[in-house]
């Protein structure tokens, strides 16, 4: 038989012995029991299968027909498959070997284990029907169907009294590093177009799997099951599950100064403490500074809500003081936080990076913004701004992932490592250094009202950015899409490469006056204005966005900033954060 003979029966079998492979998959969920101690396993198994699952749907087997691009892996993708179908074929004759034993079927499996399980099948279910209604979806989430149908479950390879059950956690471990490891081989034989598609498909899972558990054990499990295999998807589903169990867990104790008074501002100039955040150096290392930013309070709040608030200041400063939000969150690492009763405010502390070339004093002592970097006469090209937005709307991805939000996008809140001096300002060419700060004190799902004072206007700058019903005394509730309008202000301004306050200061002819008047030394911004200013960034969306960054980026513009109700943050991953790497991946 020649080589493409081989090929052509390697391309016609695929389909079938992957129909093989989702069977013994579905017999193995019928015929094994987990108990409480295997939940990390359980985990990897259901992740295994789901990353199998999205993988088979991309390349079109589940359809029953591998993609065109992929028949000349055919025979590689035959064989790996036939080398799961044989593992799992094995499991279920000869468990033994893998650490298992024969159990009464009678004996009820543990409900924790058994619910995560269902859990995970009934993400990836919704997720694959989310993006194809057409796709046939039995395949390795049949288990799940029959549970909830009332099927009777087949029993293959034992008894229909008996089932096997753990005994042998190590040897067990064999089994699932050894699936992993096949599944990752699949997860290698594709082509940039179905590696993009399943990369898609792999983080609507983990996000959707994360926004559907709400009780702090799941999302322990989560953690603590740190799986071997490949996983394209771009979010980190063990530290989102940490970030989202930030909010239910109780509070945390945390330091709110080192004993060596590090962090006093007993010393700190009158300049400094009136601004929003400013820089003091280190004591010990000569290479660090520390970031501080101001988290003000109604000096007439009630002690109860003070209480609340501060609350708040601590789960903020467990989330960004954890090693990874630097990595995952494009945030400088918060280290504690300290009281200044006299001017109403909270402090949270970072830590700074400085470079060789940074001096910190009175002309020097805040880190430079994306607001500070829209007046510097170097304008970037369009892809290192398309890369400064994707950096920016990833870092919102994750949070709404994980059930946080920021509560204080604007311009001024994105900063980069560096220090601000008129002098240097001019040559900052480090755009996609960007990092995440200003972050208020709301969280997702758990704000019934509106204690702090952000609300209040204090500060024209940062009340443009917020939405029109999120403005004055009345503003009560903040919701996810009054977050992603702020952000769709700030991709607005990155598009125009121009701040959002010029548009306050907009001309108009005299004869055709605007609805509501604005200007960058108004005294009063609250529900009508911030319509006015909203109507105005449309109309320059609807004739310049397209023109100057594309269609793709334009659409994803107005999204944000036209949304009538809160979305979850795979529909934001969608609309987005796909567009946005859509677009950097072309330039």
């Amino acid at each position: 038989m020649s080589g493409f003979e081989v090929a052509g029966v390697a391309i016609g079998i695929a389909p079938i012995v992957f129909k093989a492979v989702a069977e013994s998959m579905r017999i193995l969920e019928d015929t094994i029991r987990f108990d409480d101690d295997a939940e990390d396993l359980v985990i990897r198994i259901e992740t295994a299968k789901a990353h199998l699952s999205i993988w088979a749907t991309s390349v079109g087997l589940v359809e029953g027909e591998l993609v065109p691009a992929l028949h000349p892996l055919s025979d590689l993708i035959v064989r790996t498959l036939k080398r799961i179908e044989l593992l799992v074929t094995n499991l279920e004759q000869q468990g033994n070997t893998y650490g298992l034993e024969l159990r009464d079927a009678t004996v009820p499996e543990s409900k924790k284990t058994s619910a995560m399980a269902v859990q995970m099948r009934r993400s990836l279910h919704r997720v694959l029907r989310k993006s194809d209604p057409k796709r046939n979806l039995e395949v390795l989430i049949q288990a799940e169907q029959l549970k909830e149908s009332g099927t009777s479950k087949k029993q293959i390879g034992v008894a229909s009294r008996l089932s096997w059950a753990v005994r042998d956690k190590e040897k067990f471990k064999h089994f699932v590093d050894t699936l992993e490891t096949h599944v990752s081989g699949l997860h290698k034989l594709v082509f940039e177009n179905q590696r993009k598609e399943v990369q898609k498909e792999e983080t609507r899972f983990d996000l959707h799997m994360v926004q559907e558990i709400s009780d702090v054990e799941r999302l322990t499990m989560l953690q603590n099951s740190s799986s071997r295999g490949r996983s394209l998807s771009e979010v980190d589903v063990a530290y989102l599950a940490q970030c989202k169990a930030i909010t239910l867990q109780g509070i945390p104790s945390l330091p709110r100064k080192p004993k060596t008074d590090y962090w006093s501002l007993v010393d700190t100039n009158f300049t400094d403490v009136a601004k929003i955040r400013f820089l003091k150096p280190g004591h010990d290392d000569p290479e660090v500074a520390y970031l501080y930013e101001k988290k003000e309070y109604d000096p007439n709040i009630s002690e109860e809500d003070k209480d609340v608030l501060q609350e708040r200041i601590r789960r903020l400063v467990s989330l960004l003081g954890e090693p990874g939000s630097q990595r995952h969150l494009q945030t400088l690492q918060a280290v504690g936080y300290t009281d200044d009763p006299d001017r109403h405010c909270w402090w949270i502390v970072f830590r700074f990076p400085l470079s060789p070339l940074d001096t910190l004093g009175p002309a020097a002592s805040e880190p430079l913004s994306l607001r500070k970097l829209f007046d510097s006469p170097f304008k970037p090209a369009l892809e290192t701004r398309y890369r400064l937005a994707r950096r920016i709307v990833y870092t919102f991805a994750k949070l709404y992932g994980s059930d946080w939000m920021h509560k204080g996008i604007n311009s001024n809140n994105i900063v980069f490592p560096q220090v601000y001096s008129t002098r240097n300002v001019a040559g900052f060419r480090q755009i996609e250094t960007a990092l995440v700060q200003g972050f208020g004190y709301s969280r997702q799902h758990t704000e019934a009202q509106t204690i702090d004072r952000g609300k209040v206007l204090h500060d024209l700058e940062a009340a443009i950015y917020r939405h029109p019903l999120y403005q004055g005394e009345a503003s009560s509730g903040y919701q996810i899409h009054y977050d992603i309008y702020s952000l769709g202000l700030v991709l607005f301004e990155i598009a125009l490469w121009s701040p959002l306050m010029a548009l306050l200061a907009a001309r108009y002819k005299p004869e055709k006056p605007p609805p509501v008047a604005l200007s960058p030394d108004m005294k009063q911004f609250y529900e009508f204005e911030a319509k006015e200013l909203h109507r105005r960034v449309n109309l320059r969306i609807d004739a310049e966005v397209a023109y100057r960054m594309g269609t793709k980026y334009k659409n994803a513009v107005h999204w944000c900033l036209n949304l009538k109700g809160p979305v979850t943050a795979i529909d934001f991953y969608n609309t987005v954060a796909i567009p946005l790497e859509d677009l950097c991946s072309l330039t």
